[in-house]
């Protein structure tokens, strides 16, 4: 009950901070990762007054809430190569 908890809480701490990124983006959404264009504003409101890049951060709590959830340790490699391909 303890980890399926601490999960859950992953899971909202994500979605949390996934909705309130894009909130504060306004109108201008951000283009989908890997496409050649610049952003045209620079974000400092909300989220990314903390987090550099906030939706891969809320991504990756929801990671480890899975790990969290399931009780499962060996799936933190899941996480880990998460980690490597965000950064």
């Amino acid at each position: 009950l303890p980890f399926m908890l601490a999960g859950l809480a992953c899971f909202g701490l994500g979605h949390l901070l996934y909705w309130s990124a894009l909130a504060a983006h306004g109108k201008q959404r951000p283009d989908f990762a890997g496409l050649p264009s610049s952003p045209t504003v620079l974000t400092a409101a909300g989220p990314y007054r903390f987090v550099r890049h906030p939706i891969y951060a809320a991504y990756l709590a929801c990671w480890l809430g899975g790990v969290l959830a399931t009780g499962q340790p060996w799936l933190l490699a899941t996480v880990a190569v998460m980690v490597v391909l965000y950064y």
